[in-house]
C-alpha cells in the first residue's frame, strides 16, 4: 500500500505527474495520474464512469483516467496523452513517452442501455 498512489476524483479533465515522491498520497481534485516511475502504482475507483489505463509499448511511462461524461467532454483523453508524451520527463532508460506508442484499455463502465446521456451534453 505503500507505492500507491490515488486521486480525490472529481469528475473533471485535471491530470497530474506523479513520481516516487508522492507514494502513499492522495492526490486532491484531479481525475487522471501519469508516471514513469516504476516505483508507483496508480489507483482509481469507479462505479460508472470509464477507467482508461495509458500504457507506452516500450514500458516507460503509464497513466490512469476516471473519465466521466464530464471529464470525456472537456477532453481528458487527449489531456492525458499530450501531457504523457510531452511533458514526463524521460525515464530512467533516458526513453521520451511518444504517442504513436501509447495503447489505451477502457476497463468495465455502465453501458447507454443503462445510463441517459442528454442531447445537450456538449453545450454544457
Amino acid at each position: 500500500m505503500a507505492n500507491i498512489v490515488k486521486m480525490e476524483q472529481v469528475h473533471g479533465n485535471k491530470v497530474v505527474l506523479v513520481s516516487a515522491k508522492h507514494l502513499g498520497k492522495t492526490i486532491k481534485e484531479c481525475d487522471g495520474l501519469v508516471t514513469n516511475s516504476p516505483d508507483v502504482t496508480l489507483r482509481i475507483s469507479v462505479a460508472d464512469c470509464l477507467p482508461i489505463f495509458f500504457s507506452d509499448s516500450e514500458g516507460s511511462s503509464i497513466g490512469l483516467v476516471h473519465a466521466g461524461w464530464r471529464g470525456l467532454d472537456n477532453k481528458i483523453i487527449e489531456k492525458t496523452i499530450r501531457l504523457m508524451s510531452k511533458k514526463l520527463p524521460p525515464s530512467s532508460e533516458g526513453k521520451k513517452t511518444k504517442s504513436q506508442r501509447l495503447s489505451v484499455y477502457i476497463g468495465p463502465h455502465i453501458c447507454q442501455k443503462h445510463y441517459e446521456v442528454k442531447v445537450d451534453i456538449g453545450q454544457i
